[in-house]
């Protein structure tokens, strides 16, 4: 068992960075992001035994942090703003220059474009454009053909194109 420790120890150390990022993605608060990124190494050391193909670990890993994420936004039950509450509640005006001039962030108008998107959309989109990940990489971490992928990157950037022109200065 200590071995296996000491094995698993390596592999936090190689995917710390990829998980943090995931859960980042997903939850948007760095605390939030590094505690739930723990709870996924220790759900991943639990389920070990459940990793039938060794080589596709960091797929695997990608998963249990997705699923932890959720399970982590479930439990906080964090309140989730659509553009038109924040627009109501007088967060952000007509452009981004009144956000910003009125001490908003885009971050939270982006924030809430993503999370009107299918969970599967939104990390594509986030894996792909905060994270960098190639469409072959995403792929393998959400467990699904290329072409789906490229689909649900066509379908994201279009979602946030239309909620976020009303919002630039264009």
């Amino acid at each position: 068992m200590n071995g296996d420790r000491k094995a698993f120890g390596t592999l936090v150390d190689r995917y710390q960075g990829r998980v943090c990022a995931i859960a980042f993605s997903q939850l948007r608060s760095q605390a939030d992001a590094e505690d739930a990124a723990q709870e996924a190494f220790i759900a991943a050391f639990n389920s070990l035994s459940s990793l039938n193909k060794p080589d596709k670990f960091a797929s695997w890993l990608a998963r249990i942090t997705f699923n932890t994420c959720k399970d982590w936004l479930r439990k906080k039950k964090r309140k989730i703003y659509s553009l038109d509450q924040l627009q109501e509640q007088g967060v952000i005006g007509t452009s981004v220059t009144e956000a910003v001039e009125r001490g908003e962030k885009l971050d939270q108008i982006i924030t809430a474009a993503l999370h009107e998107l299918p969970a599967r959309t939104q990390a594509a989109v986030v894996l792909r454009f905060y994270d960098n990940k190639s469409y072959a990489e995403i792929a393998e971490m959400l467990s699904v053909p290329v072409s789906t992928v490229r689909g649900a990157l066509y379908r994201g950037t279009k979602h946030l194109r239309e909620k976020l022109r009303p919002h630039m200065n264009v």
